[in-house]
């Protein structure tokens, strides 16, 4: 449940989404055999949210509900009531759906791995995540896109990427992209958060096949040298939206695990921080679970209980990174959407099944904006190093 603070807090928040790509360390590392066999959906009794009703994601811009989609990402969401701050319950149970979500198709000589960005949280509850009420705008198709400021910093490594989605089994609504989407060729609704209006969403009328073209690295967005020297300068609105601290979130048991975070962490700095926090996390001590509804912790928030038990699946884990990490005064949020897809070698089309929903966490850098971890325990395949990275 979300506190009369929040909602009045949350008005003025919103969406914000960037994709991620090839990324340091533990950034986005290979994630994909356990999730692919599973789709994901939340967990126990203890973590429901009182809601009557529950439909898929909804979009809510200007404090109006203008579109209902699935993203096939497992979140039980209320339905809204006009200018009602958009809430994301966790519950239930991830069900297996080998059905496909989307194809991709795109140049067939690249074949760099993405993930594919669909939504972002701006506020983490005790029992889930949430939208805050966001502006948006109406654009012709093909209409450059007004560019973030927070969102997209301009870095020399990035370089134009162009693809097309045909949508599948999922009726989504919101353009997936793997990096901050610069032209759409159909008319799409412009969502941005923040008084400096940073890039929130992109949302269609229908699930109609539509092509994309974003900005994305050529390679890596930085090492770890260069993320660990960012330091902790950060744009006065991201800390605003993105270091609050629902009530009632944090417990012994999440702060034992924040404690040993710094205590072993190599140094303060907020990417040895994260990067701690997912070694920690992907260890053995933690079980990737889709069915945890025999945990009941009674009235233990989402992130407490897991760090309780040890058992969940990647809302679980991403939600725990996220709340520590803000606790310590580093900004960062759950980002949703879906991992790389089935492609052949030379191929052009990518095949992105329902069962490949994920959720991971995205940290804000000074001077590289934000870089995704993904702190999810799982079997793994391999996948390009990033260069300056591992040993």
């Amino acid at each position: 449940m979300i506190d009369d603070r929040y909602v009045e807090e949350g008005i003025r928040r919103g969406l914000r989404a960037i994709a991620p790509d090839h990324t340091p360390g533990h950034l986005l590392p290979e994630t994909f055999d356990q999730t692919r066999q599973m789709a994901q959906v939340s967990s126990s009794r203890a973590w429901r949210s009182a809601t009557s009703r529950t439909v898929p994601l909804g979009i809510v811009t200007a404090g109006l509900v203008v579109a209902i989609v699935s993203l096939g990402l497992g979140l039980a969401i209320p339905r809204l009531e006009p200018a009602s701050p958009l809430v994301s319950t966790v519950s239930g149970v991830w069900a297996s759906d080998p059905t496909t979500a989307m194809t991709i198709e795109r140049d067939p000589s690249d074949d760099r791995s993405f993930y594919w960005r669909a939504a972002a949280y701006d506020r983490i509850e005790a029992h889930g995540l949430s939208l805050s009420s966001t502006s948006s705008v109406q654009l012709a198709a093909g209409t450059p896109l007004p560019q973030a400021t927070a969102e997209d910093l301009d870095r020399p490594n990035l370089r134009p990427f162009t693809f097309t989605v045909v949508p599948g089994s999922s009726t989504a609504r919101l353009v997936v992209s793997p990096g901050t989407p610069l032209t759409v060729n159909r008319p799409v609704t412009f969502t941005t958060v923040g008084p400096d209006g940073d890039l929130g969403m992109l949302s269609l009328s229908n699930a109609a096949p539509y092509t994309v073209t974003a900005r994305v690295p050529n390679s890596v967005i930085a090492d770890a040298n260069e993320l660990r020297a960012a330091g902790r300068m950060y744009p006065p609105e991201v800390t605003r939206l993105y270091t609050v601290q629902a009530v009632g979130i944090f417990g012994p048991n999440l702060q034992a695990l924040q404690d040993e975070i710094v205590q072993t962490s190599s140094s303060a700095a907020p990417y040895d921080l994260a990067e701690r926090l997912v070694t920690i996390l992907r260890s053995a001590r933690y079980t990737y679970d889709v069915d945890v509804r025999d945990i009941d912790c009674g009235t233990m928030s989402a992130a407490e209980c897991f760090a309780a038990t040890r058992r969940g699946y990647c809302i679980h884990y991403s939600m725990t990174m996220a709340v520590i990490l803000r606790n310590l005064g580093v900004p960062a949020r759950v980002v949703e959407g879906f991992l790389p897809g089935e492609r052949t070698l030379g191929q052009s089309a990518e095949v992105i099944r329902n069962w490949g929903a994920h959720a991971w966490v995205e940290v804000y850098f000074p001077g590289f904006g934000w870089v995704a971890f993904d702190p999810t325990a799982s079997r793994s395949i391999a996948l390009p190093t990033p260069r300056s990275i591992r040993p």
